[in-house]
């Protein structure tokens, strides 16, 4: 019987012990859940050409930037240093570089913004020479790759 009285006090002493050392707060809050941010882009590229042709398989347009990023909330990518090319239908090409751009997600619409200079060079037919540069600069430039076109607010 004395034995059984030893035994029966050691268990609870080692479960009073196991209660001290154990964690029972009941109204502690739950641990979050660690969620990224959202001004963190979901996906990136590095070193992006793009390049889009029309149905005889002429390039009417490049969009080249050292990095975009997207981001899934806005549907919205944005654009490092992008350099946009819009060649005619006659060939002629006009160069659009600015600081920084946006993209939509079906990638037909560009909106520049910072520093956006539009330039396109008028060839002679001697030697292949240009003689005219023609340049536009602005700050914000919107530009419709599916339409070939550009439109400013300035």
């Amino acid at each position: 019987m004395k034995l059984f009285r030893t035994i029966i006090l050691l268990i609870l002493v080692v479960g009073l012990l196991a209660l001290t050392f154990t964690d029972w707060s009941i109204d502690s809050p739950a641990k979050k859940v660690a969620t990224k941010p959202a001004t963190d882009a979901d996906y990136f590229f590095e070193g992006v050409l793009i390049k889009s042709f029309d149905s005889d398989g002429r390039k009417i347009n490049q969009v080249k930037a050292n990095k975009i990023e997207h981001y899934l909330q806005t549907q919205v990518s944005q654009i490092d240093t992008p350099s946009l090319s819009l060649i005619s239908q006659s060939g002629s090409e006009w160069i659009i570089n600015a600081a920084s751009g946006e993209m939509n997600l079906d990638i037909e619409t560009v909106s520049l913004v910072g520093n956006v200079l539009v330039s396109q060079n008028q060839n002679s037919s001697l030697n292949g020479r240009a003689l005219t540069q023609t340049e536009i600069k602005t700050t914000d430039l919107q530009v419709d790759l599916a339409a070939n076109q550009i439109t400013t607010s300035n």
